[in-house]
């Protein structure tokens, strides 16, 4: 099932292995070949390290709460296995192209991106994209192969190799977490791009018929689901503060304490709170920008980025979390390893162990 794609040689073969016992797709299998492909110490940085790319197991469907794509290496934060999962459109753009899982292993002689169609792989340089953002990056890849193409990309912080450097898709959709895009820019991969409108196959569609009916009378009852459908969603940090200690504030130096933000905050601040998911009614990852910003694309706003980005470093001005949240998957950036490396530096400075260092609630650092 999956395509072994050899950036070295330029080539992907597909490897058939749906019929061997035990064998299951999405990250079942991105671990098994990790495991069987990946000696023991390699660097992550490795040529020979694979970074597997996959829809998930029910991703362009009509479940609910499954439409994933899924990033998964060896982290150079952390050594180990690094699984990182994105929202949005992407795995079902991948199940359109006709294919399910990309294992990726050899490094491109010059930046290159993969595109996906019609059952295929191949590669094409791509040296004009070094040092664009991921926004600006989908723009000339869409340009090129239609606005229908769905777009998995690093911007500047995996080309140079940051350790949480983020894959964004389609804009707004951040697979985040373990420096996955510094993988992709060790191997001098820019993108993934799928072209293709193939349905994705279920066994029984009555029964996931069933479901999605069922799921989609259920949310108004269930609380947690309905906050999610709801706006500003369950990454809008609305309400009622936290309970002392819940969440980082000052780098977990304060137990509260700053301002929490209203629904009506966030009013025209919205670019897209609805079918992000193809398939799914949830609508819990929603995208919004400051009213001033330029392109209003980039600021899909995952559930930890406000509490990363505002509370951590002292600062609770809305705007001022919505673009630096729009910045990070602009720049390829993990919004919560960043707001940690941050809070860290402005306790350094606070103690004098920095001396120059940003400030706790300097929003303009």
């Amino acid at each position: 099932m999956p395509f072994i794609v050899d950036l070295t040689s330029g080539t992907a073969e597909r490897e058939h292995r749906s019929g061997e016992p035990g064998h299951y797709g999405g990250s079942i299998l991105g671990l098994r070949l990790m495991a069987e492909r990946t000696p023991a110490g390699l660097d992550p940085y490795d040529p020979r390290a694979l970074v597997y790319v996959a829809a998930g197991m029910l991703g362009g469907t009509r479940a609910p709460g499954l439409a994933k794509g899924v990033f998964l290496a060896k982290s150079p934060l952390t050594g180990v296995a690094g699984e990182a999962h994105a929202l949005g459109p992407f795995a079902a753009g991948m199940r359109g192209a006709g294919v399910r899982a990309l294992a990726v292993q050899g490094r491109a002689e010059r930046l290159s991106y993969l595109l996906v169609r019609d059952g295929e792989v191949s590669c094409h340089e791509a040296v004009e994209l070094r040092g664009l953002g991921t926004a600006a990056t989908t723009d000339v890849l869409r340009e090129r192969h239609g606005p229908g193409a769905h777009v998995a990309a690093i911007g500047p912080a995996g080309e140079n190799l940051v350790r949480y450097a983020s894959v964004v898709t389609d804009y707004a959709y951040a697979a985040g977490r373990y420096g996955i895009g510094a993988v992709f820019g060790a191997k001098n991969l820019k993108a993934i791009v799928c072209v293709g409108d193939a349905p994705a196959e279920v066994a029984d569609p009555a029964a996931v018929a069933a479901i999605d009916r069922y799921y989609r009378d259920s949310i108004a009852a269930n609380p947690l689901a309905a906050l999610q459908a709801g706006e500003p969603g369950f990454a809008g940090w609305t309400g009622e503060p936290p309970a002392p200690g819940y969440a980082s504030v000052r780098n977990f130096t304060l137990p509260g304490g700053l301002r929490v933000p209203g629904v009506r905050d966030y009013g025209g601040r919205a670019v897209a709170v609805s079918g992000a998911c193809p398939g799914c009614p949830n609508d819990c990852l929603k995208v919004y920008a400051p009213p001033s910003a330029g392109k209003r694309r980039a600021g899909g706003l995952g559930q930890e980025a406000f509490l990363s980005l505002g509370w951590n470093l002292g600062i609770d001005d809305l705007d001022t979390v919505l673009a630096a949240n729009a910045l990070c998957n602009d720049l390829g950036l993990d919004q919560v390893s960043l707001g940690g490396t941050l809070a860290f530096a402005m306790e350094c400075a606070e103690r004098g162990l920095l001396p120059g260092g940003p400030a706790f609630g300097d929003a303009a650092a």
